[in-house]
This record gives structure tokens, sequence and C-alpha cells, in this order.
């Protein structure tokens, strides 16, 4: 599948069948689990009485814990974006994803990913196959938070015309996006030297959802989060968002 078509695929899902994961499935979540600085995803084979979900995700056969060891924005993009590269991978191959942000037990997580010092969980991405219906709670929870609406291209992403038509697609698949309570905090602007990203100051959860945006925008770019760096010039506040960083291309 292409890049846009995985990001088409992806819906948040909470009703699953229940059923666990194939050998291979499992294979692929343990291939997820991985360390970087400062965050690291763990992969919980198996939901019941190590995550709970305080009934708002039913049946999911799987989890990934997204573990930060501080609460420094640049910590939390960068666990947004490795997190959001295995829900792609994952969607994929077939399978339904969902992040979590509050509603899960924290302490079991942290006991399960072995945390230790000053780290924690900051989400879980539930997993398993997806149910053919959905339970009235989930359709519930879709509607309260118009989960498939986006805000418009215009209300995001600022620039020349030019400049906005040279990244489009990119923008388009970050604009796609999952984000908490559907926020959509991610900004952007387009000129002659890259794109500039800030995000809406609108909780704790901005600069992570900062992140899952990211991810879609450096994937459709072909390039890695190392290539987002703090440009001086713009890093003061704009419009009153946060500056999160610039991905600069050469002329």
């Amino acid at each position: 599948m292409e890049l846009a078509d995985i990001i088409k695929e992806r819906v948040s899902t909470r009703s699953f069948m229940g059923a666990p994961l194939s050998t291979e499935h499992a294979a692929l979540l343990e291939s997820l689990e991985k360390t970087f600085e400062k965050c690291r995803l763990v992969a919980i084979n198996g939901v019941d009485g190590h995550v709970g979900t305080y009934g708002v995700v039913k049946g999911a056969a799987a989890a990934i814990a997204v573990i930060c060891a501080d609460d420094e924005a640049s910590t939390l993009m960068r666990a947004g974006y490795e997190g959001e590269k295995a829900v792609l991978r994952l969607t994929e191959a077939g399978l339904g994803t969902c992040w979590l942000g509050g509603t899960f037990r924290h302490t079991s997580v942290s006991r399960k990913a072995k945390c230790k010092g000053d780290e924690f969980p900051v989400a879980v991405i539930v997993i398993g196959y997806i149910a053919e219906k959905r339970r009235l709670l989930d359709k519930l929870m879709v509607k309260m938070v118009h989960s498939r609406s986006r805000k418009n291209f215009d209300e995001l992403f600022k620039g020349a015309k030019e400049y906005l038509h040279k990244y489009e697609k990119s923008l388009e698949l970050l604009r796609l996006a999952p984000s908490a309570r559907n926020a959509q905090p991610w900004r952007a602007v387009a000129d002659s030297r890259g794109v500039h990203f800030y995000y809406a100051d609108n909780g704790r959860f901005a600069p992570l959802d900062m992140g899952i945006g990211l991810c879609h925008f450096l994937l459709a770019e072909g390039c890695g989060f190392d290539r987002v760096t703090t440009d001086e010039f713009m890093s003061e506040a704009k419009d009153g968002n946060v500056y999160a960083g610039s991905v600069l291309f050469p002329a």
C-alpha cells in the first residue's frame, strides 16, 4: 500500500473482535518494540490485566505502551512520531489501532513496561482485529469529538501559494492525523526554506499530537525525525501557537 492509502485507511478503533493476535501479527508487534532517546515503545501482547481501558475499548488483543523519561515537548513529539510510525505499520498489516492518553491504568502499564526512574507511560496504543459492528459507546465517542472531521487546509497551513503547493500533499497527510479529542493542534508556515511547525497550546497532549502529525509529513517527504531542527528565526510564538521546529530543504 502507498503511504497515502495507509493513512486514509487508519481509523481510531475501539471495538475489536477479541481474538488474540496471529503468530505473524504477534511477531510484527514484537518488532515494533524499540528504544529511542528519552522514549521507548513497549509491546504488550494481551491487554486484560495489563492495560485496562475503563470500558472505552473492548476486545483489543494487544497494545504498545509509549514510555517517556521526561515531559519536555521535544521528548513528547519524538514519542508521538515513533508511536504513529508503529500505528501505520500495524494499519498496513490489517490491524485496527487507537491512541489512548488517559483511559488506561497507568500503574499497571508502568509495571508491565518496567518503567525506571522518571519514566512514565504518556499513552497507550491498543491493537486488534476490527469488529464488524461498533459498540454504542464507540459510536457516541466518535460523534462527541467529531473524530472523522478535519479543519480546513487553509485554517491550519499558511504561506505563499507556491510553497504551499510544493508541500501540499505532505501537509494534507498531516491534516489527516489523529489527535486527542480531535483537537488538531498542528499549524505550519511554508516558505522558501521549508516548513515551520507550531502547535496550539491546548493541553498536555498537544506536543504528542504534533509528533503524530509530523510523522505523516516526514514520511511523505521521505525523511525522519532527525530532519526536525530548531530554526531560531522562526522560533517565536506565532498567532499564540508554540514553535515546534522546522523541516528545511535545500534550495
